[in-house]
């Protein structure tokens, strides 16, 4: 019997992720969790609230933007345009701040953020608008 509970105890400890089932609690990244169970877990809630700060040297085309977590959210797409330009995106982690770069400096652009997971996608957060 103690031969077969150190067996076992060598497992865990040699295949952490087989010995043990770890649930994914949401707003963590897809990475590092198992996907959500879609049967019982919802789609990730859409951002309240989202707001950025400015450059961080002058002329740099950036813009820094935070948002509140999106949950049961594994990653966040940035949405950004201006008038009269193209709209991009840009995938991130699950962080709640992300720089986003090589925008041209002096045009007013709108941003949104939401969450997505294998369940679907949140809505999109309320438009923050900001010049670089």
């Amino acid at each position: 019997m103690k031969q077969l509970i150190a067996v076992l105890a060598l497992g865990a400890f040699l295949m952490p992720g087989i010995a043990s089932a770890k649930s994914s609690p949401g707003g963590t990244h897809f990475k590092n969790n198992p996907p959500y169970d879609c049967s019982v877990t919802k789609k990730p809630s859409t951002p309240k609230w989202l707001t950025g700060t400015k450059k961080e040297k002058a002329n740099d085309k950036m813009v820094t933007l935070t948002w509140d977590d999106s949950d049961r959210a594994h990653d966040v797409v940035i949405k950004y345009w201006y008038t009269g330009g193209s709209t991009k995106e840009k995938k991130t982690g699950d962080d709640s701040r992300e720089k986003v770069k090589k925008l041209k400096n002096g045009k007013l652009y709108s941003f949104q953020v939401r969450g997505y997971s294998n369940c679907g996608k949140s809505g999109w957060s309320k438009v923050f608008k900001m010049t670089p």
